[in-house]
């Protein structure tokens, strides 16, 4: 089973030059659940200064573990200018999502990059990157910042995939709204390829919104669906149902860790790597998964 939306752990300073069994791989074994263990995942970054480095080292490995791979600026790095300091000091770090709450916590060096660096930065990783997916970007309620500011960032990074014809993975928070907004303000020519709407815990009407959208062709929208997101929302089932089969992607949103040279395994949070939802498992077999994922792919290799 693919994992359509994960991240890279910095358990060591540098990885090794070439993954391999035993050296290096990020071992992505479930002990459990219908799906048996993840064949492979699609890896996300969150800020250069944060984890853009693993992502890069990832992207140059032989491990066929490595399906895809993708650089973008998540919503919880959006510079913030004078204010952000104070923000950051009387703020709730409650994750909408548990990954990207420890990374927030290794550090305050991305709070010296500007909008202009980050942008800039992003695009030379597209273009040194073929392959590279942008992501993880979106939008965040439970984020204090300036929204106008977290606003322009999605969007500019929105026209960069769709300029060099990228996937995106989208995180988004209690923005349902005003992300269809933006998506509807998008000119048709620049819309990305693909766009996968990663945990999502948005409405059927969302979804239905969104599938309608005239320049969004429904075959290239996606769905992320998962334990540490998506399975907690009550009314999961009734979301489920509203869509479409082949819309939809599983994904843990964890952390992969790395294997050191000298090791043989390792065990990535299994709690968080299962299907073990009656309504998803009943729904979506996942072989109907594996195919969804791939299919996802060859869009992204301009074979869709």
């Amino acid at each position: 089973m693919l994992d359509s939306h994960c991240h890279i752990k910095r358990g060591v300073d540098s990885l090794p030059g070439t993954f391999s069994e035993g050296n290096g791989l990020p071992d992505p074994r479930s002990s459990g659940g219908p799906s048996g263990p993840w064949s492979g995942g699609v890896f996300f970054g969150t800020h250069p200064a944060v984890d853009w480095d693993m992502i890069e080292q990832l992207a140059a490995c032989s491990s066929g573990k490595v399906r895809g791979y993708g650089f973008g600026i998540h919503p919880w790095f959006v510079p913030q200018g004078e204010s952000d300091q104070r923000e950051r000091e009387g703020e709730d770090l409650t994750p909408s999502c548990t990954c990207v709450a420890e990374l927030a916590a290794q550090g305050d060096a991305h709070r010296s990059w500007t909008s202009t660096a980050l942008l800039a930065a992003l695009e030379q990783k597209l273009i040194d990157h073929p392959s590279a997916w942008v992501g993880e970007i979106g939008l965040d309620k439970l984020r204090p910042t300036d929204r106008s500011r977290q606003d322009d960032m999605f969007m500019q990074q929105l026209l960069l995939a769709a300029k060099y014809r990228r996937g995106v993975s989208v995180h988004c928070v209690r923005s349902f709204g005003p992300l269809l907004t933006m998506l509807t303000k998008v000119p048709k020519d620049q819309f990305p390829p693909a766009v996968v709407l990663h945990g999502f815990t948005g409405s059927p009407e969302f979804v239905t919104s969104l599938l309608k959208l005239p320049k969004a062709k429904s075959e290239r929208i996606f769905f992320g669906v998962g334990e540490c997101t998506s399975f907690r929302l009550r009314d999961f089932e009734q979301l489920l149902q509203s869509i479409p089969p082949e819309r939809v992607l599983v994904e843990s949103d964890q952390h992969w860790d790395i294997i050191a040279a000298n090791a043989t395994t390792v065990q990535p949070r299994p709690q968080m790597l299962s299907l073990q939802h009656s309504s998803f498992v009943n729904l979506l077999p996942p072989c109907s998964l594996q195919e969804n994922a791939e299919k996802l792919l060859a869009t992204l290799r301009h074979e869709f």
